[in-house]
């Protein structure tokens, strides 16, 4: 009995692939677009190159609200290993502080880690794997960051920017 040769499952196949091809994309642009209320772009002319967007301000104030900790916060330029962002008061627009995760610039690997327990900072050494290792010093710090390098912070077009190329020594007080 002759056997039928199909092109279906090839032609399937294809279609098949496509339509996820096309799915792919269309999430993809959905993570990327959606949710993302005000982009770099969005802010030009009104942060300056140094400033990072952390964060709209009544979003950013929730979840450190609901968190009860400090927002850490990536610097995607890179260089700089990144900074956190703290809220305190009632009024969105005011009351908030930045500070760098970097302890002592010239100790770049001792680190300022939340600890959620104990509700504090505290100072860890992070290795070659990003691992965070054994303590680099006995002091702790609140969660409004003093005693760590404050960073300035601005609010534009209800944005939480940070300068990251203004960094201002800690007071000597520790918690």
């Amino acid at each position: 009995m002759p056997v039928e040769q199909r092109d279906a499952p090839s032609r399937q196949a294809f279609l098949i692939g496509l339509g996820a091809l096309i799915i792919a994309i269309g999430i993809l642009f959905l993570f990327t677009r959606l949710g993302t209320t005000n982009t770099r772009s969005d802010l030009a002319g009104v942060a300056t190159a140094s400033e990072i967007p952390a964060g709209n301000v009544e979003e950013l104030r929730q979840q450190i609200q609901d968190r009860s900790q400090p927002k850490p916060v990536n610097n995607p330029t890179g260089g700089y290993q990144g900074f956190y962002v703290y809220h305190s008061g009632e009024d969105p627009l005011q009351g908030w502080k930045a500070y760098s995760i970097v302890i002592d610039p010239s100790q770049k690997e001792c680190l300022a880690i939340w600890q959620p327990e104990e509700q504090h900072f505290a100072p860890r050494i992070q290795d070659d794997k990003q691992v965070f290792a054994e303590p680099c010093g006995d002091q702790t710090y609140g969660p409004n960051g003093e005693g760590l390098r404050q960073l300035n912070v601005r609010i534009e077009q209800d944005i939480v920017l940070v300068d990251i190329n203004t960094v201002e020594q800690p007071q000597t007080s520790q918690t």
